[in-house]
């Protein structure tokens, strides 16, 4: 069975009307995306020579005193905050930092 000219013309129609509805959804979902922004945060207390390279870390407690907030920034990048837990000791910041960079490179 052979498309007339009709349905070809038809077909082109929906075809474009379909891009066309998918570009402006595609685009409207981006625009709620561009309302965020990642806070970009320096941390003054951590010395540049801080790594995990200088003090490796051997056990990891169970409970370590803290929380991680993560925040995804980009599709590809997210910023890390940590929080002492209420009742625990908190390690403090750069020990902190040093577990998780730990545990993420696991």
């Amino acid at each position: 069975m052979e498309i007339t000219e009709e349905q070809r013309r038809r077909a082109e129609a929906n075809r474009v009307a379909a891009l066309a509805k998918r570009s402006q959804s595609h685009s409207a979902n981006m625009g709620i995306w561009n309302l965020f922004k990642c806070r970009k945060t320096l941390n003054p207390s951590l010395p540049e020579s801080d790594s995990v390279q200088e003090k490796p870390l051997d056990v990891v407690p169970k409970s370590p005193g803290f929380t991680a907030v993560l925040e995804i920034c980009e599709s590809d990048g997210f910023s890390i905050f940590v929080q002492p837990v209420e009742g625990s000791k908190f390690p403090g910041e750069s020990e902190c930092y040093r577990i998780i960079e730990a545990r993420l490179s696991n």
